[in-house]
This record gives structure tokens, C-alpha cells and sequence, in this order.
């Protein structure tokens, strides 16, 4: 199963480095950029399949963790392999519909298992909805040797690998629900190896 996160698509509705570009926004941890294998040593360390959906959904298409935990089961299609935000359920309070490939819908079917359409995506194995789970990931960051990391730096890391993967910022911002170029541009880090590549 390859989710390494690219490529994806919108409807309409590596190294790490802290010499990164001034202006940038701050709220993330000291780790800045993650690397590819960061991603897959926080994904090998789940046990929870929901964790495991939410962290994959999360670094490819940049969802807040407000947005992931809200998620019902309505919002998913796996026929035509969709995910829905709802207006006024995000940051902006604007909609959006992103597209997955089949391995990560066969992630959410197991989260889908089992349950009604105005379900919670996202439950504990007794059915309680996610809604606060810091504990579960510092434990989670712990194990896969990153104490300190953030779910919201998984933001940042989609944001970079959107543009990196030539997408365009345009489609990255409309993917990862920025509302302005001026918020965007706070998320779109750069490495050293982006510099010596645009060299």
C-alpha cells in the first residue's frame, strides 16, 4: 500500500532544515519540515485504524484536525472515492470535495464499517467519537522518535508536497482550505534541498 503523499486531486464544490524562509508562519514544532520517512515511522507506530486514516488524510490533503474529528459518514463516497467538507464546518467556512486514490479509501471503509450516515468518521473501537486524542499522539510522536512533533505540522508538510509534486498554489490552497495567497504563503516552507534543486 503506497501512501507516500502523491499525487491528488480537487473537485470543485528530504531533509529537514531550520534555516527555513523568514516571514513563515511558527506554530509548528521544531521539527519544521518533515521528511517522507518521519511520515511513514509515524504511520508504522498506529494501532488505531482511525489514527491511521486521519494521519494519511491529513498529510495529503492538508485537513485541519478540527475538520478530520468533525468528518460523518455521510461526507465520504467510496463509490466515486470522495471526501466532503461541509460549508461552515471549516476554517473559512467554505466547502470542499478532495478525491482519494483506492488506498486511502480502503483505509476509510475501515472507519466507515459498521456505522449510519450521520455517524462520526473518526471513533475510539466502543464507537465514542475523536475528539481530543493530544495523549494518543504525543504517545504516537514518542514512539516513532519525534517527541515534540504536531499533528498540525502534517498540515505543512501536504502544503509542501502539493507544490513540490507541481501542483499548482492556486489548487494546493483550494485542497488544503487556505482562504488567502497571504496564509498560504506562511505554510509553503522551503528546505535546503528545494534551494540546491532550484539551483
Amino acid at each position: 500500500m503506497n501512501l507516500t503523499p502523491y499525487p491528488c486531486l480537487l473537485c470543485n464544490s528530504t531533509e529537514t532544515s531550520d534555516r527555513l524562509r523568514p516571514g513563515i508562519y511558527s506554530g509548528f514544532s521544531p521539527y519544521g519540515l518533515l521528511t517522507d520517512e518521519q511520515y511513514v515511522a509515524l504511520q508504522a507506530q498506529i494501532k488505531y485504524p482511525w489514527l491511521r486514516a486521519a494521519l494519511a488524510v491529513a498529510c495529503r490533503f492538508g485537513f485541519r484536525k478540527s475538520e478530520l474529528v468533525s468528518l460523518r459518514v455521510s461526507q465520504v463516497d467510496l463509490k466515486h472515492r470522495a471526501i466532503r467538507l461541509l460549508p461552515g464546518h471549516t476554517r473559512n467556512d467554505r466547502g470542499r470535495v478532495v478525491v482519494i486514490t483506492t488506498d486511502f479509501a480502503d483505509l476509510i471503509a475501515e472507519c466507515v464499517k459498521g456505522k449510519e450516515p450521520g455517524d462520526p468518521l473518526f471513533t475510539w473501537a466502543d464507537g465514542t467519537p475523536i475528539n481530543d486524542f493530544r495523549r494518543t499522539w504525543r504517545t504516537l510522536a514518542r514512539k516513532a522518535g519525534l517527541p515534540g512533533v504536531l499533528f498540525h505540522d502534517m498540515r505543512l508538510f501536504a502544503v509542501r508536497n502539493m507544490l513540490r509534486a507541481g501542483i499548482s498554489k492556486h489548487t494546493a490552497g483550494r485542497i488544503s482550505g487556505h482562504s488567502s495567497d497571504w496564509i498560504f504563503d506562511r505554510y509553503d516552507m522551503q528546505d535546503e534541498a528545494d534551494l540546491r534543486e532550484a539551483a
